[in-house]
């Protein structure tokens, strides 16, 4: 069972009505999605192509030199703990 949680105090900041600057947000994520599927049968065609098309073999990736691992990165090292900048303040290591 979920615990009734107070709601946060960032709803006190929140407008209590719809600003006309969402409105032109709205309009702006709806022309984006209008294009995103306006530009879906181009996309079907285009896997399509690449589907059908030739593979790459692990030979030739080999030789591009595409299978080639990255070296490892060194590990930054540890940092010190400062000096306290505060009376009150505990010394803490950072692990």
């Amino acid at each position: 069972m979920v615990k009734d949680v107070p709601p946060s105090s960032l709803g006190n900041i929140q407008p209590n009505h719809w600003l006309p600057e969402y409105t032109t947000e709205l309009i702006n994520v709806l022309n984006v999605l209008a294009l995103l599927v306006d530009l879906e049968p181009a996309q079907k065609l285009l896997l399509e192509k690449i589907c059908s098309g030739p593979l790459i073999t692990e030979e030739e990736l080999r030789v591009a030199g595409a299978l080639e691992l990255l070296p490892k990165k060194k590990k930054a090292p540890k940092k010190q703990p400062g000096p306290k900048l505060f009376e009150d303040e505990e010394e803490t290591v950072e692990e």
